[in-house]
């Protein structure tokens, strides 16, 4: 985005500082993190909104939950200083106990046994495909251990490892 500059990790300004060069009005700063190319603290001139600052910090991430962003964010919303814009990432509703019930257990784990396709696709390394194999296998045979799912091939050794603390295998 024009305008924006990227203070980096050792930004240290106080808000409201003024900017000759967007007309000698106060420019907004707003930091944006999660799910996006340049995390960070970007400078961006008045009347910014939120899919700007997502443009100065180089667009959504590799690992954007989309379908949560496009429940989270307004991306036509306007920006105030000292702003913060988080950009959801896959896995992390599991990570912070949120979802949209059914599917979940105390302490933020999906289960395995009983979450909607759209849970498990919130996992790391879990795509549409690898959730209809879950799904698939549980109609089969519902999963004894979070491990049954490695051992039934259902998924990788290292996918297993990303998911393994954010899932349970319930009842």
């Amino acid at each position: 985005m024009d305008g924006a500059t990227d203070l980096g990790p050792s930004f240290g300004l106080a808000g409201g500082s003024v900017d000759p060069a967007l007309g000698g009005g106060p420019e907004l700063v707003v930091e944006v993190g999660g799910a996006v190319a340049r995390p960070g603290v970007y400078r961006l001139p008045p009347g910014s909104r939120v899919g700007d600052a997502i443009v100065a910090a180089g667009g959504f991430g590799a690992r954007v939950d989309a379908g949560a962003a496009d429940r989270q964010l307004n991306l036509a919303a306007g920006l105030h200083d000292g702003d913060e814009v988080h950009v959801p990432t896959r896995g992390e509703a599991a990570a912070t106990g949120g979802g949209d019930g059914g599917g979940g257990v105390a302490g933020g784990l999906i289960d395995v046994n009983s979450a909607s396709a759209e849970q498990l696709d919130t996992l790391p390394g879990i795509g549409p495909a690898t959730a209809a194999k879950i799904i698939a296998a549980r109609e089969e045979q519902r999963f004894a251990s979070v491990d049954d799912l490695r051992a039934r091939k259902v998924v990788g050794e290292a996918t297993l490892e990303k998911i393994r603390d954010l899932v349970t295998a319930g009842p």
